[in-house]
């Protein structure tokens, strides 16, 4: 695809990101007069609804989604960069009127990544993911580093078919399933900014998708901002 190309669906994008998030935040004065209890640690109170955007660049490892636990890893010449924007559902514990479970949250995210490269051929793309993710957010160091972790499934979608992704698994789709692993952590002082640590994986689900037992996975860091 032509690098215009890309560029102007990128901008389109953000745009995109920008009206999502008007809207989402005008419900935020409502939200505010329904939150009472606040968390002893952090000072936030998880009743109110929030929405987040984060930027985050990454580096493609070879190694198989069920090997990442072990190292080193080998990265190579394909990189992203991409723009999540995420927006809190509901707190589990608010749903089911228990408390211990009230730090654990349901959110709906879009990510955007801009993914080029060398590794195997030369590459220019854009990546299209949405999907439904739970996070927690009470750890017992909260009132050192504010931290969050998170898990999300979903769908990804390629505007073409990468290349990168062929020599991993000897074949590959437009269309695949999207997983994503992440930690922020951010100091009490400024909990709206956050550094995020995350993985980015896309796979076939063990065959389910296109006969695709194989999947590509990054490892990225970013900034997350939260809107109060």
């Amino acid at each position: 695809m032509h690098k215009t190309t890309l560029l102007i669906t990128l901008l389109l994008m953000l745009l995109l990101s920008g009206a999502t998030y008007a809207a989402a935040s005008g419900n935020s004065e409502k939200e505010s007069e329904q939150a009472t209890e606040k968390d002893s640690d952090t000072g936030l109170s998880y009743s109110i609804n929030r929405t987040a955007m984060s930027v985050h660049f990454g580096l493609l490892t070879t190694q198989a989604f069920s090997e990442l636990y072990a190292g080193p890893h080998q990265f190579v010449n394909a990189e992203m960069v991409a723009l999540s924007l995420s927006r809190e559902l509901f707190s589990v514990g608010d749903l089911f009127n228990v408390r211990q479970l009230r730090p654990l949250k349901f959110e709906i995210e879009g990510t955007t990544a801009l993914h080029w490269g060398t590794w195997h051929s030369d590459h220019v793309f854009v990546e299209f993911a949405a999907s439904f993710n739970i996070r927690w957010h009470q750890f017992p160091w909260n009132k050192y580093v504010l931290t969050t972790a998170g898990f999300g499934e979903g769908v990804s979608f390629a505007t073409e078919k990468p290349s990168y992704e062929t020599e991993i698994n000897n074949m590959t789709s437009q269309w695949l399933n999207f997983l994503m692993f992440d930690m922020t952590f951010a100091l009490p002082d400024y909990p709206n900014w956050a550094l995020q640590l995350r993985l980015h994986h896309r796979s076939g689900i063990f065959g389910l998708i296109n006969n695709i037992s194989g999947g590509a996975n990054f490892f990225t860091a970013g900034l997350k901002y939260t809107f109060d």
